[in-house]
């Protein structure tokens, strides 16, 4: 038994000494679930896709209960910044309503993410 314990001992204590998390690998959600509304929020399309809607609740979820609205936040941010052609503020301010739900965080071409809640 104390084996077991001293070997997950060593375990916990490597992860701790593992290096920190990337931007990407922390943005990854972020990066898979949100390219699906791009097309609408650029304004490429004039509605947001069944897709787009099913990853925006699914975003919504990792930032309730996971990750954080203000991650979420900051990957989008670093996702859209300096995007040609920009996100259409009324697209934007459609989204929650084309896809049935509200966002638990903010979307915007220039965001300050550090007045999100963490």
């Amino acid at each position: 038994m104390a084996s077991v314990i001293g070997l997950l001992l060593i375990v916990i204590l490597a992860g701790l000494a593992s290096p920190p998390v990337d931007a990407f690998t922390r943005c990854e959600y972020v990066y898979d679930y949100f390219p699906y509304c791009l097309d609408f929020l650029v304004g490429y399309r004039a509605l947001a896709t069944t897709r787009c809607c099913n990853h925006v609740k699914k975003l919504n979820f990792l930032a309730k209960h996971l990750l954080g609205p203000r991650l979420i936040c900051e990957c989008i941010e670093a996702m859209v910044r300096g995007m040609d052609p920009p996100l259409i503020a009324y697209n934007i301010d459609a989204l929650p309503y084309q896809c049935s739900t509200q966002l638990s965080f903010p979307i915007s071409s220039s965001m300050d993410c550090s007045t999100v809640p963490a």
